[in-house]
């Protein structure tokens, strides 16, 4: 039997601007290090104006006494939201996205938390240009925790996972798994994708060869990769979805048709749900999707 792989990285980092919206990232911080047996080192970034720091303007924030006492504070604001003391504390001043990216790869996280903003007037969640840089490039699985009042718990027992079947679909799965086991939790493994209409060029190929069927086409494929990947699948409650949709819509729409907590997809992979860039379309579902979502980048080829 092979080994179940655990959770890479040593910490949990939480990375706050000590907003109400951050308070719910922090309890998930804190249950997550819990379930995970994992410490938790919250980092805040004092942003800073090319003006102002070219007069020197922020050289006093660095002095000792002064980041002391701005990491005291950042410990107090964690323990006043989550009733616990954090591992560490660490203030830093830059810009912001940068620190942030920076000091997770030195920690060795095992994951990056950060809190979206509450609903704007058009029911969409802001996503800012923190977490979309992150996003965009995570340094290790980047967890978006959705606002409190929108969320109602920050308990994880159902968890959607967006399978292409390619090699970053391996990776979230496994970082799914990780959290699925410590809480117990079920993983739904959600395929999504339809047919093209047309397909030039393959009129004069056999039958045999042309995959016209796409339901029969990507459940057979599901089968294969579960049977592929058992092992951190053991002991795991799991249940399939072959969605016949745009990946991107499949997945919105199945987040919002079901009780799901968490929503967890590859950075890369077959599917257009995440390009490149953090486009329109990625935009749009993680400012939509009504759970909280992780965001695996892919495994260095080794």
């Amino acid at each position: 039997m092979s080994e179940v792989k655990a959770m890479n990285g040593t910490s949990i980092v939480l990375a706050t601007d000590l907003s109400d919206a951050s308070v719910e990232a922090a309890r998930w911080a804190q249950e997550a290090s819990e379930r995970l047996n994992l410490p938790v080192t919250v980092i805040y970034v004092v942003s800073i104006s090319v003006a102002n720091w070219a007069t020197g303007a922020y050289d006093v924030l660095e002095t000792p006494a002064i980041m002391e006492d701005s990491r005291a504070k950042v410990s107090d604001w964690y323990a006043e939201a989550t009733g616990k003391a954090p591992a560490e504390s660490r203030v830093l001043v830059g810009h912001i996205p940068v620190q942030i990216r920076q000091e997770t790869e030195k920690i060795d996280a095992a994951m990056l938390v950060l809190a979206t903003s509450a609903k704007t007037r058009w029911k969409q969640f802001f996503l800012g240009s923190t977490a979309q840089s992150l996003a965009h490039v995570p340094p290790c699985p980047v967890i978006l925790v959705r606002p409190e009042e929108e969320m109602g718990s920050t308990t994880v027992k159902e968890i959607a996972v967006g399978i292409d079947f390619s090699s970053n679909s391996i990776d979230a799965l496994a970082h799914s798994a990780a959290h699925a086991r410590a809480a117990g939790a079920k993983i739904h493994l959600v395929h999504a994708g339809k047919s093209p209409k047309f397909m030039l060029g393959l009129e004069h190929l056999p039958e045999e060869v042309i995959q016209t069927d796409y339901q029969k086409w990507a459940t057979e494929q599901m089968n294969d990769f579960i049977g592929a990947h058992a092992d951190k699948l053991e002991g795991i409650e799991i249940e399939t979805h072959i969605l016949e949709d745009y990946p991107s819509h499949g997945l919105l729409e199945f987040t919002e048709s079901n009780e799901v907590d968490m929503l967890v997809v590859g950075r890369t992979g077959h599917s257009s749900l995440i390009s490149d860039t953090v486009g329109d379309v990625l935009l749009k579902v993680l400012q939509s999707v009504p759970t909280t979502t992780c965001i695996v980048p892919a495994e260095p080829a080794e």
